[in-house]
């Protein structure tokens, strides 16, 4: 049976409660993913934060703030542990999520692919069964506008812009098989 990414979300409820797919092989990416991602995540510590701009800062809704963030000689504010500890959590909630689409049988490729937007540079999340997928963690409130549709009404960090950046940015990857649809695949951290 061929996979579809209009069936990851019941796939995916399949491995969790039958716990059929998940393998030695899969737990083994995970977990090599997981510790690549904590040494890049800690590694780049102390360092100044890149001015440039980036894909992912093109959904900004604050066109001040990206200015700011481009073009200001200082670094800001520094970072606190709680952002940094977001940051991390995205990251393991990712290849949780990528390990369970994975587990459920479904072709996942073109992860953290650069894609070049008129030299705008970002890196997408990945591609599944050829759909682009942006991968997130949300608290239940903002997941509930992912699940009812409602982020178009209600986008506070842009999510949309971005990924109809990637989108557009990989028209050309023959990976892509959808060209004119992309996906998100959002895990609630308060109640799975």
């Amino acid at each position: 049976m061929t996979k579809s990414p209009y069936t990851l979300e019941a796939d995916i409820k399949d491995v969790l409660t039958s716990g059929e797919g998940w393998t030695n092989e899969i737990s083994q990416w995970v977990s090599d993913s997981i510790a690549k991602s904590l040494n890049r995540q800690f590694s780049g510590r102390g360092k100044g934060r890149s001015r440039t701009l980036r894909a992912s800062n093109l959904g900004t809704p604050c066109e001040r703030a990206l200015w700011y963030h481009v073009n200001s000689r200082s670094d800001g504010e520094p970072l606190d542990a709680s952002t940094y500890n977001k940051f991390i959590f995205g990251d393991l909630t990712e290849f949780y999520l990528l390990g369970l689409s994975k587990a459920a049988g479904h072709d996942v490729a073109g992860l953290q692919d650069t894609v070049d937007i008129r030299g705008i540079r970002g890196s997408r999340d990945c591609v599944i069964d050829g759909m682009l997928f942006d991968v997130k963690s949300a608290s239940s409130r903002s997941f509930d506008k992912f699940a009812r549709g409602r982020l178009r009404d209600n986008d506070p960090f842009g999510y949309i812009s971005q990924l109809s950046t990637y989108l557009y940015g990989s028209q050309s990857d023959p990976l892509v098989t959808y060209k004119d649809k992309a996906g998100f695949l959002v895990f609630d951290k308060q109640f799975g």
